[in-house]
């Protein structure tokens, strides 16, 4: 795969922005926003895992409409075996950058990568999603894809642009994770923008 800079900022009406929240230690980026001017068509791949995360669950409920407008992704707590309160966390996110943005919570998807078991400190979040939704910018792909690292030793990233009859069709996305795949896909985050 051809490493492409800013990935997933390529396609039309597509911004981001990521930062050091302190999830990580060292002011590492560990949050990540992307964002559609516009409600988008979206779909998800989840775990089939009978213990998936919170984040899982609350995206999975949102997808239900089939759109969505923006992803809040961390990096450094998976928000997993955290029971109600991770399910609190996750849905507060959502609510919160939603009403940031000025959009439906159910727009908002919510994705988390890192250690399991411990309880996400949904404070570090609040405070740093209103740097976020005020800074994205077309230029922030990078960051995102840095942002969602966890053991990987490199960023992932990757474009695409071709002709479909007349029209040109762009693709980006972002990912992390091929170390620990199982159990089915559980600690894998792809994000693809059109």
């Amino acid at each position: 795969m051809k490493r492409s800079l800013n990935a997933i900022c390529l396609p039309k009406g597509f911004k981001a922005q990521a930062c050091g929240c302190g999830l990580k230690k060292n002011k590492r980026l560990d949050l990540a926003l992307i964002f559609s001017e516009v409600p988008a068509v979206s779909c998800g791949m989840f775990t089939r895992n009978t213990f998936a995360a919170a984040p899982v669950i609350v995206s999975k409920g949102h997808l239900g409409t089939a759109q969505a407008q923006a992803i809040v992704a961390n990096s450094g707590n998976a928000n997993c075996y955290t029971g109600k309160q991770g399910l609190q966390v996750a849905r507060k996110t959502a609510r919160h950058c939603a009403k940031l943005l000025g959009i439906k919570d159910t727009l908002v998807l919510v994705a988390s990568t890192g250690i399991i078991g411990r309880q996400v400190d949904f404070s570090k979040i609040q405070r740093a999603l209103p740097l976020l939704s005020s800074s994205l910018q077309r230029k922030a792909g990078q960051k995102v894809s840095r942002a969602i690292m966890t053991t990987d030793t490199q960023p992932k990233e990757a474009a695409a642009c071709f002709k479909v009859g007349k029209a040109l069709v762009t693709i980006g996305a972002v990912a992390k994770g091929a170390g620990m795949i199982a159990p089915d896909m559980a600690t894998m985050l792809c994000f693809i923008t059109t």
